[in-house]
């Protein structure tokens, strides 16, 4: 393991997990935006980490094949850019579990601030901060970036959280979660709080019941051995889900509702009710099926490349569930969340009393967070105000967050407060599953999944 061309100077940023899924998607793609739009500095250097031996050219270039498929290039000057770009990026092949492979961090980083991003398995958390430790990697202004789910339930959570701790300050802990970037979501309290038509109708007087439906309609592709290990109640409803839910649902603060500070409080004080609220939840989980469609056909969750065909873990999951609070007590919210589904949706629909502007009409308020991104009253598109007016608004989730941690600025990462009781809730759904005995349900790829008794499989998405 040795130093590829020049000696690193410059070093910012160490990215655990380089050639993974998440990495090859997201990362790249958003810290070339960075740098294209001078949001970091163009000499940042980027120390990319992965086992797989791959020479530097061949990293490079590609990273650079990646970039020219999703980056529209419109004229020379662009295509410059990302050269520069791919000359910021160095590549190390490293055993995350050999002590000795860190010696270079050491080496290499001349006393400057270092941001670590872990794009791998959270069972990997412990042992690279444990190494980065030993090997004296670690100063007192670096931050770490922490991809979610971290742990497999609240025992391993708690666990490596608190390993962590030990390690970094609580300050320079990033636990990211891009949904939180996401733009409709970051103004979910725009709409709520300022809003006067909306603040005053968000109560359980007008509203019947909410949907929160985040639909995929890819399947694994080549993610079977992570996601089977995982399933779709840890990977995506401990997550997104329940952050969603709780930037819905959380009560106004009393000093100053635009302090994040205040606004962390009021979702750990909804997290407490949701826990308390465990007795009313009905659930259903499902794996999608093989289909034919448009004379191709396309394999089911236990037909994939790598696939356990004995596996019962799921790739959909509906929970219905109400919180025995004073503001929401008898609403349900219906949570969905699945792979291989009809399409792709990322939606919030609030489902408001019928009588409140127009007997006639069923009147529903839907906050759309992808493909596209819109909020729509009974048909009618809302003008949107933005909390965030500056010139970050063409940033995607990723960017936008990497950006707040180059900043230092933690308003829209989740605490380990907010973890924990994420997963005390996402423990006790296991509980009632085994308890119950409820089995595995299969379903078509490419419909609309299970649903639950009382409701009709697609009624919750528009």
């Amino acid at each position: 393991m040795k130093l590829i061309e020049k000696k690193i100077t410059k070093l910012t940023f160490v990215l655990f997990g380089a050639l993974g899924d998440l990495a090859l998607r997201k990362l790249y793609n958003s810290l070339f935006t960075l740098y294209k739009n001078k949001l970091i500095n163009n000499k940042i250097n980027i120390l990319c980490l992965a086992r797989k031996v791959v020479k530097i050219n061949t990293f490079r270039y590609k990273i650079y094949k990646r970039l020219i498929k999703t980056k529209y290039i419109y004229n020379k000057k662009e295509l410059v850019t990302i050269i520069k770009f791919i000359k910021c990026l160095y590549f190390f092949n490293m055993d995350f579990t050999q002590i000795t492979h860190y010696k270079i961090l050491k080496k290499i980083r001349k006393n400057l601030p270092l941001i670590f991003y872990f794009a791998v398995s959270s069972n990997l958390f412990k042992v690279i901060c444990k190494y980065l430790n030993l090997n004296k990697c670690i100063e007192i202004n670096d931050k770490i970036i922490l991809e979610k789910p971290i742990g497999y339930n609240f025992k391993s959570s708690i666990n490596i959280n608190n390993y962590i701790n030990n390690v970094f300050f609580e300050t320079c802990i990033f636990r990211i979660d891009h949904y939180l970037g996401k733009r409709q979501v970051k103004n979910l309290l725009n709409l709520r709080f300022l809003n006067p038509i909306f603040y005053n109708l968000w109560t359980k007087k007008y509203i019947t019941h909410i949907k929160i439906i985040l639909a995929e309609k890819i399947g694994i592709e080549d993610r079977w051995g992570y996601f089977d290990k995982t399933g779709q109640l840890r990977d995506m409803v401990q997550n997104h889900l329940i952050q969603i839910l709780s930037m819905v649902t959380i009560c106004i603060p009393k000093n100053n509702p635009f302090d994040y500070k205040n606004i962390k409080k009021e979702k750990i004080k909804f997290l407490k009710d949701l826990n308390n609220s465990f007795l009313t939840v009905d659930i259903n989980f499902g794996q999608y099926i093989s289909t034919k469609l448009n004379n191709k056909i396309f394999n089911g969750y236990l037909e994939e490349n790598n696939s356990n065909k004995n596996s019962s873990t799921e790739t959909f999951i509906i929970i219905k569930t109400t919180i025995n609070n004073f503001h929401w007590y008898g609403i349900p919210f219906i949570l969905i969340s699945g792979k291989r589904l009809k399409k792709k949706l990322s939606q919030i629909k609030i489902h408001f009393t019928k009588n409140i502007f127009n007997y006639d009409l069923n009147n529903k308020l839907i906050v759309n967070l992808q493909p596209k991104e819109e909020i729509t009253f009974n048909a009618f598109k809302l003008n949107q105000m933005s909390l965030f007016l500056t010139n970050k608004n063409y940033l995607d989730s990723y960017e936008f967050l990497i950006l707040e941690v180059f900043k230092g600025k933690q308003d829209l990462f989740v605490s380990k407060e907010e973890i924990d009781y994420s997963w005390r809730w996402i423990d006790k759904l296991i509980y009632l599953w085994k308890q119950k005995n409820i089995p595995i349900s299969y379903y078509k790829s490419f419909t609309w999944g299970l649903t639950l008794p009382g409701l009709t499989p697609g009624t919750y998405c528009c």
